[in-house]
């Protein structure tokens, strides 16, 4: 869904951002041309797959785009003299001023014989390297491209197996059901931090691949009856998400059991509401489920392949099935 969801803002945003660009530098370069900027830029943004680019490369005027080295001023190649900080550009015949190549023996409007000119009697123009066009267009190509990759990359990552479940209890009814000394030790001098969830996992290999179980505390976790969890695919391994009602004030007194069971280990977010907290987690290698569970709550959700998510919702102990 979020996958989705990314996908469709992007479907959305990027025409309008290739436009933009493409308008942007059109306006600038036809006004450089002395050319309508302001009708090609309309014929540019406007002709659908940039026909209108396309038409404006082909048909754009020449334009002088060289500089004077001194001063940056705008010069053309029949200056002789900068005009705007006089400094000497081209060799000139000293009979009649007609402007020369500094290797031409004979002037060839008066015939007269040239002297041999020195680098040092005249600064040539410079033309500045103009890269715009070629970011222009590697942008207007590669971006679409990256869209069209991520769109082919999710279509494969969206599939996913697996199943999952949620209980929750007190501390102190896991503490006496499970009677396990280091996982007591484990609650006691466990953080305090409200954005966080701290959490013991122990996974195990299974024949549908790998089983994690997780134990997880938070400070301001409480018996929540609204919440919803399930594995979503991934570009890379699915993601275990469980969404908690969020609350206010403090908790400190429930722990929740989670477990998933599928082709490989998913990465856990935990959320109070629509914030996501910072997941603290420690591996052990003993089992951290209680071994009968059966007097607390518990729901399962599972996914099937090529479905692109699997959540369960329980509203007020009903439990219903979230529509992929």
């Amino acid at each position: 869904m979020a996958n989705t969801l990314i996908l469709g803002v992007l479907a959305l945003g990027i025409p309008g951002l290739l436009a933009a660009l493409i308008g942007v530098y059109v306006y600038r370069d036809a006004k450089r041309r002395n050319m309508n900027a302001v009708l090609w830029t309309i014929i540019a943004v406007l002709a659908p797959s940039l026909i209108g680019f396309i038409i404006y490369l082909l048909v754009r005027t020449n334009y002088s785009n060289l500089k004077c080295p001194r001063c940056d001023a705008p010069v053309t190649e029949s200056y002789v003299v900068c005009p705007k900080c006089g400094a000497k550009l081209r060799a000139t015949c000293p009979n009649c001023s007609t402007p020369v190549e500094a290797d031409w023996k004979v002037c060839p409007k008066c015939a007269e014989t040239l002297p041999e000119y020195e680098k040092q009697d005249f600064v040539s123009p410079v033309r500045p390297k103009d890269n715009s066009l070629s970011k222009v267009l590697v942008i207007v190509f590669l971006i679409p491209s990256l869209l069209l990759i991520f769109a082919i990359l999710s279509m494969f990552a969206f599939s996913t197996t697996g199943s999952s479940s949620f209980a929750q209890m007190t501390v102190e009814e896991y503490k006496n059901d499970m009677e396990n000394e280091q996982i007591n030790a484990w609650l006691e001098d466990v953080g305090d931090d409200a954005n966080t969830a701290y959490v013991l996992m122990y996974q195990t290999e299974v024949e549908e691949g790998v089983r994690v179980q997780y134990l997880i505390y938070s400070p301001k976790m409480v018996k929540n009856h609204s919440y919803s969890f399930g594995v979503n695919g991934g570009l890379f391994k699915p993601t275990f998400k469980i969404k908690l009602g969020d609350v206010n004030g403090s908790g400190g007194n429930m722990v929740a059991l989670a477990t998933y069971t599928g082709e490989e280990p998913p990465n856990l977010k935990v959320y109070y509401g629509d914030r996501k907290l910072d997941c603290e987690i420690t591996e052990v290698d003993f089992p951290v489920e209680l071994t009968d569970g059966s007097k607390y709550e518990k729901y399962e959700s599972s996914i099937s392949e090529g479905l692109p998510q699997g959540t369960l919702t329980v509203e007020q102990s009903d439990v219903k099935k979230v529509s992929p």
